[in-house]
C-alpha cells in the first residue's frame, strides 16, 4: 500500500473541500495520513479512514497573538512532529495550501522525509521535488489538479462532496475550538 501525507494547514471550510479528494485517494489504494492546523483535528471524529492525524501550529497563522513564548512552543511542536513522522517512511507528501506565498506546508513536507514532495511554486519551493505553477479555478478544482499529478485517475465524486455553504453557516467560532456537529457533516460529506 502506498502512503501519502497530505498537508492542509488551512481553516475548517478550506479543509472540508479536500475530503472528497482524500476519500478518492483512499479508494485508489493509498493510505492517507494528514497534517492539519489544530482547529481541524475535530474532523478525525468523522473521517476514520484517515489513518493518522498530525497537528502543526505556526506562529502568525492562528488568529490570536501569543508572542515569543508561542514561537518557542511552535518550534518544539515541529521537532515533535518530525520525530513522529520520520518513522512512517511516506512515499509522497503533498502541500495542498493553495497559496504560493506560504512556505509552512512546504517545510512540513520536507520534514516528513517523504521520497517525493509536491506543492505549488513560490516561497519555499526548494523544499519540494515537484513544484507546480498555481492553476486557475475554484480551490477544489485546483486541489484535484494537484492530486492528479500523483494519482492521474482521480475523479471527484460529487455525491461525496461537502455542502460548503451549509457548513460555513454553522461554523461561528472555529478559532475558539467550538466544534460543530462533525457527525452531521460527515453524513452529508462521506456517505
Amino acid at each position: 500500500m502506498k502512503k501519502i501525507l497530505v498537508i492542509k494547514l488551512d481553516h475548517i471550510g478550506d479543509y472540508a473541500i479536500t475530503l472528497p479528494w482524500l476519500n478518492d485517494l483512499r479508494e485508489k489504494g493509498w493510505r492517507v495520513d494528514v497534517v492539519v492546523s489544530p482547529w481541524n483535528l475535530g474532523w478525525s471524529e468523522v473521517c476514520p479512514w484517515i489513518k493518522k492525524w498530525h497537528s502543526v501550529s505556526f506562529p502568525g497563522y492562528e488568529r490570536i497573538k501569543l508572542g515569543n513564548k508561542h514561537r518557542f512552543y511552535a518550534l518544539l511542536a515541529l521537532l515533535k512532529f518530525w520525530l513522529n513522522v520520520i518513522p512512517e517512511k511516506y512515499d509522497v507528501a503533498v502541500d495542498l495550501r493553495m497559496y504560493p506565498l506560504d512556505w509552512r506546508g512546504k517545510l512540513v513536507a520536507w520534514l516528513s522525509g517523504a521520497r517525493k514532495r509536491y506543492g505549488l511554486k513560490g516561497i519555499g519551493e526548494y523544499f519540494l521535488d515537484y513544484p507546480f505553477e498555481e492553476p486557475r479555478g475554484h480551490q477544489s478544482e485546483r486541489i484535484g489538479w494537484l492530486l492528479k499529478k500523483i494519482q492521474p485517475d482521480l475523479k471527484l465524486n460529487y455525491n461525496n462532496c461537502v455542502n460548503i455553504f451549509n457548513i460555513k453557516k454553522k461554523i461561528t467560532c472555529c478559532t475558539s475550538r467550538c466544534w460543530i456537529s462533525f457527525k452531521e457533516m460527515a453524513i452529508r460529506a462521506l456517505v
